[in-house]
């Protein structure tokens, strides 16, 4: 299972997110009721933080993906009229 802190750390995309804005990334997301988050004893290990998307987090998820899409229609649209 790819953990967000995993890919983030292997290379973000074109500097979208650093690993310093995660935390407070995934915070603010939680005071907006998007996640849940849970700590975890881990084997001899410090605790862990793990986060769920609660059900309000999925309908902003899909509502946010229902932006993106409509804005990269609108990029594809321009980048063939200029190919022309």
């Amino acid at each position: 299972m790819l953990t967000v802190k995993k890919s983030i750390s292997q290379e973000p995309p074109i500097g979208l997110l650093e690993r310093t804005a995660l935390y407070p990334l995934l915070h603010e997301m939680e005071s907006h009721s998007f996640l849940r988050a849970k700590w975890q004893d881990q084997d001899g290990r410090p605790k862990r933080r793990y986060y769920h998307l609660t059900a309000k987090g999925k309908k902003e998820l899909a509502r946010r993906l229902e932006t993106w899409q409509g804005f990269t229609k609108a990029v594809d649209l321009v980048l063939e009229a200029s190919h022309v």
